[in-house]
């Protein structure tokens, strides 16, 4: 099994790598660290069985490379991880052809049932991305109920 990973953080490449490891005992895994790196780490290697798309908070470019990745390679599994998760972004990311979208945040058994479920050819998407108020509801503010004031 061979798994390409684009992500600019050395320390969720070395995590990843890790997780990887426990989805074969016979894992390739190769990486790069930037957007063009990552082009030309897919076109070496267009055969991968997966291609894990790391994204800060998703943004324009990491949605243009998805695009580039998903048009170069519209067989390649891709799946995009990233720290935030929005509905309009999980939306645009399986419009572009991604096959997943994870939270960076997942416990680790999810990420991996999640690949799995991917590399059979199924879809993942975070279930938070079907109920609106979860997807968008912003964080709990600080609420003043239950001080005393004197």
């Amino acid at each position: 099994m061979k798994i390409l990973v684009v992500d600019g953080h050395p320390l969720i490449l070395e995590g990843l790598h890790q997780l990887l490891r426990q989805l074969d005992s016979h894992v390739e895994v190769l990486d790069a660290q930037s957007a063009d790196e990552g082009v030309r780490l897919a076109e070496a290697h267009s055969d991968a069985d997966i291609l894990l798309l790391g994204m800060e908070a998703p943004d324009p470019a990491g949605f243009a490379l998805l695009r580039t990745l998903c048009d170069r390679h519209p067989y390649m599994r891709i799946v995009v991880m990233a720290t935030v998760v929005r509905r309009e972004d999980v939306v645009q990311a399986m419009d572009l052809g991604a096959m997943g979208f994870l939270p960076e945040k997942s416990p680790r058994v999810l990420m991996l049932h999640a690949l799995k479920l991917v590399l059979m050819g199924g879809v993942y998407v975070p279930r938070a991305t079907f109920n609106s108020r979860a997807a968008e509801a912003p964080e709990p503010a600080t609420s003043e109920i239950g001080r005393a004031h004197v």
